[in-house]
């Protein structure tokens, strides 16, 4: 079984043995919004874009003209805000056992919510790629309305990635053994996050629609120098638990 091409015996032992994946690099988390939170949002951020309320384009990197600022009070006065800090504790809960640590580490974490803006993007606008503050640990971005975006061809180049989300670990090499990037399609509803110091762009669209989605960040910090200090799962001699991860398509669902 050295180079070159292998035999069908070769093929089919490789197809039938079986390891273990252990993932290594950023975590992604999706999740479902409450249909009351989901409405309530939409409700909140359809009467800050009717208003026009405080701009946060120059702020911002996206090369998108109506960026508003939400006001905490806002979503304090619909009990959003707590959903938030709630959301966060769920991902940090996910990092922990993917990282093969107890969950408790998560619950014992102190969670401080960020800026929250709403992006009102339209045909052709865009957010080049960048990242997030440096004190910001957690990124997480809301769909409120997805409409159709065309993935027809426009001078001769396929439009598939209209309006998807590019999040970017690293750069690739022809025989990369590892994902440098991954395209997640926006869907109405969800809430995907992310650790802020990843690159990440949204693609432009060629319809004349609009896509509103809201974002913020979040800052996390275990407690340290306590007994809730971040400790391994398994045995005592120090080895980790089973890492056992979800393995999700990203279109909101668990394979």
């Amino acid at each position: 079984m050295g180079s070159g091409i292998l035999s069908k015996e070769s093929i089919d032992l490789i197809k039938n043995t079986q390891g273990s994946v252990v993932q290594l690099g950023p975590i992604i988390s999706i999740y479902t919004l409450p249909k009351d939170v989901f409405t309530k949002l939409n409700e909140i951020v359809d009467k800050v874009i009717k208003e026009g309320g405080e701009t946060k384009g120059s702020q911002l990197a996206g090369r998108i003209k109506e960026e508003y600022a939400i006001d905490p009070e806002l979503l304090n006065n619909e009990d959003i805000y707590n959903y938030f800090n709630f959301i966060v504790y769920c991902y940090i809960r996910d990092c922990c056992l993917a990282m093969g640590f107890d969950e408790r580490n998560a619950f014992y974490s102190k969670i401080n919510i960020g800026e929250i803006w709403v992006n009102k993007m339209v045909q052709h606008e865009y957010n080049p790629i960048h990242w997030h503050d440096y004190k910001t640990t957690v990124s997480a971005v809301l769909y409120l309305k997805v409409p159709e975006m065309s993935q027809e061809k426009i001078d001769g180049k396929h439009q598939e990635l209209a309006g998807q989300l590019t999040v970017v670990n690293k750069s690739a090499s022809i025989n990369s053994l590892e994902i440098p990037l991954i395209n997640l399609m926006p869907i109405e509803g969800q809430i995907v996050l992310f650790p802020a110091h990843l690159l990440h762009t949204v693609h432009p669209f060629d319809n004349d629609v609009e896509r509103i989605s809201l974002a913020f960040n979040a800052t996390h910090k275990f407690r340290s120098g306590s007994k809730e200090e971040l400790k391994p799962r398994g045995k005592k001699s120090g080895k980790l638990g089973k890492n056992i991860i979800k393995r999700r398509n990203y279109h909101g669902k668990n394979k």
